[in-house]
């Protein structure tokens, strides 16, 4: 249970950390801290997230105008509110996501995005988390849309001169989180798909650098923490099926720890938020160990739920993206949940 919540807390500040929403602070509970008092944490920050609001997914939020179902901001939100299990509309959200997948179809000639696999991705996990069913979600001439068929065993990169398939074309974000996917109720691939799991799982592998970790693409010299704790994630399941699953997995374990800060977080692109400390949080829950306990990601007594905790906004029940400006992330204020 303890471990649930834990997972659940880290999906709500993956997105309600990246935006400034303008929170309205109501009835909030006691944190003093996160190892013991993430289910109050959990508790204030979906608070935060309804805006003094009866429900997060109103009847404003879900509205077209809004422009948030079917964006980073809804999706990941919507995801949290599902592993939670968290009372909400969820069928109004399932209803505005579907409408949008249809109109985007039928907008850009039967698909999402042109390169971008995350985007059926995202939408597959965000269904998934509340109950709905992504093999049969939206309506393209007259047929129900297969989103993992489109966004993952078979999809299709369709940049021009491009060879078909190349799902990874975006970077490897597309290869873990279409394997994220396919795990995300153990769906099957049927005989015949451009790609597996094992080729999903291969080309993870391939992209290890030497001493552990990974980045985006081949552009990078330097693994990231983010994408290193999001490649965990995905291989997780497969730790003890393959010994190069494995080897790769406790390189990339042993090169997070040498990456963590002094004061128990991680920095990304120059910046020191929680998104990445909470991927590599996720990482650690899937693969069993103890974020707040293993010494390998101790540094001067303080651990990652220490690091996260200095990002709680006790006045709203939110989290800080960063204390500091981010050039890479202009939405969210500097020291503002």
């Amino acid at each position: 249970m303890k471990k649930r919540l834990l997972l659940t807390l880290c999906s709500l500040i993956l997105i309600l950390g990246l935006f400034s929403m303008g929170a309205t602070a109501a009835d909030l509970k006691p944190v003093n801290n996160l190892k013991t008092d993430y289910a109050n944490a959990i508790e204030n920050t979906l608070t935060w997230a309804k805006q003094g609001e009866s429900q997060i997914f109103n009847s404003k939020y879900l509205s077209s105008s809004q422009g948030i179902v079917g964006t980073t901001n809804g999706d990941w939100t919507a995801f949290g509110v599902g592993r939670y299990f968290y009372s909400d509309n969820w069928q109004g959200y399932l209803n505005a996501l579907e409408n949008y997948v249809t109109k985007e179809y039928d907008k850009n000639n039967g698909k999402l995005h042109n390169v971008k696999a995350t985007e059926w991705q995202r939408i597959i996990l965000a269904v998934v988390a509340l109950d709905g069913d992504p093999t049969a979600f939206g309506t393209y001439n007259g047929k129900k849309i297969n989103l993992l068929a489109d966004g993952v065993y078979n999809y299709v990169n369709y940049k021009e001169g491009s060879e078909r398939g190349q799902i990874w074309y975006q970077g490897i974000n597309a290869a873990i989180f279409g394997l994220l996917a396919l795990d995300s109720k153990d769906y099957q691939v049927p005989a015949g798909a451009i790609y597996d799991r094992d080729d999903l799982i291969d080309y993870i592998v391939s992209k290890v650098f030497t001493d552990g970790g990974f980045a985006l693409d081949d552009t990078y010299s330097e693994p990231d923490p983010d994408i290193t704790g999001m490649a965990l994630q995905a291989l997780a399941p497969y730790y003890n099926q393959r010994a190069d699953v494995k080897d790769v997995v406790d390189r990339s374990l042993n090169k997070l720890s040498q990456l963590q800060n002094d004061d128990g977080g991680y920095s990304s692109w120059g910046s020191e938020n929680t998104e990445s400390a909470v991927q590599v949080t996720v990482a650690l829950c899937a693969l069993g160990i103890n974020p707040s306990s293993d010494s390998r990601f101790i540094k001067n007594g303080k651990s990652l739920l220490d690091n996260l905790y200095s990002f709680y906004n006790p006045e709203d029940g939110g989290f800080i993206h960063s204390f500091n400006s981010d050039p890479k992330n202009p939405s969210a204020v500097a020291g503002k949940s």
